[in-house]
């Protein structure tokens, strides 16, 4: 191809760039669409290094302690007035 062949061809960034996202959000939407719904319940594991020291929310002041707590005591209460 010759170099006015190329620049015939040319897009500019910003048609590039919408494509690109339209392109990405078709892909997730239909990503999100296929498959059984989730089911609900069941066991999580979670591994962390250090381990948690303590698994009271009172007394349990480490970032490792928060981060374990957190993920298993943030369903229990919700915020949201009803």
């Amino acid at each position: 191809m010759t170099t006015a062949e190329w620049n015939s061809l040319s897009i500019s960034r910003r048609t590039f760039i919408g494509g690109a996202l339209a392109a990405a959000s078709g892909v997730a939407a239909h990503a999100q669409t296929e498959g059984p719904a989730p089911k609900r319940g069941g066991i999580l594991k979670v591994s962390t290094y250090p381990q948690p020291s303590r698994l009271d929310p009172f007394t349990g002041n480490s970032a490792v302690d928060q981060t374990v707590m957190w993920t298993m005591f943030d369903a229990l209460v919700d915020s949201t007035r009803t």
